[in-house]
């Protein structure tokens, strides 16, 4: 997956190039893997914007359903070397942090509150199961039956 990143942050001239989505729980072990790639790409150039164009009408990938049609930001869904890649074109910087191989990935806030805002089943399942890692179904529902039976008691 790096080299498909590293290949489109060097495709693309654009103010700010940050990985994000699956790929950002990955890298701080919030989950076990990314099955596609999701970028934000800030302040593209006009030829970033005319490559992304034709390549989103490329064989490989013109038959992907873009699901971000509609949305308040532009979206190209790609395929390559058989990985999907969904680019999104933003203006406003994003919050984000330097792995040491320079690639800018997005902080878990900012993905989170992404996730939360397509409404996709997915993304919330994802978001339960990275919720998982720090607890359990059974501990937070004794935890509320805990306060629930403390603000009785008062």
């Amino acid at each position: 997956m790096e080299k498909i990143i590293q290949h489109f942050k060097t495709l693309l001239p654009c103010e700010q190039f940050v990985v994000t989505g699956s790929y950002s729980f990955l890298v701080m072990g919030l989950t076990k893997k990314a099955a596609d790639i999701d970028i934000v790409i800030v302040n593209a150039t006009p030829e970033a914007i005319s490559i992304l164009d034709r390549l989103q009408e490329s064989e490989e990938s013109k038959h992907l359903k873009n699901e971000y049609v509609g949305q308040s930001k532009k979206a190209y869904r790609i395929m390559h070397n058989s990985v999907k890649v969904d680019i999104f074109i933003d203006t406003v910087k994003m919050e984000c942090f330097e792995l040491a191989n320079g690639l800018l990935v997005s902080t878990i806030p900012a993905t989170i509150k992404a996730k939360k805002s397509y409404s996709r089943l997915k993304d919330w399942l994802q978001l339960r199961t990275c919720a998982e890692l720090f607890y359990k179904q059974s501990e937070f529902d004794a935890f509320l039956n805990q306060e629930t039976i403390k603000l009785q008691n008062k």
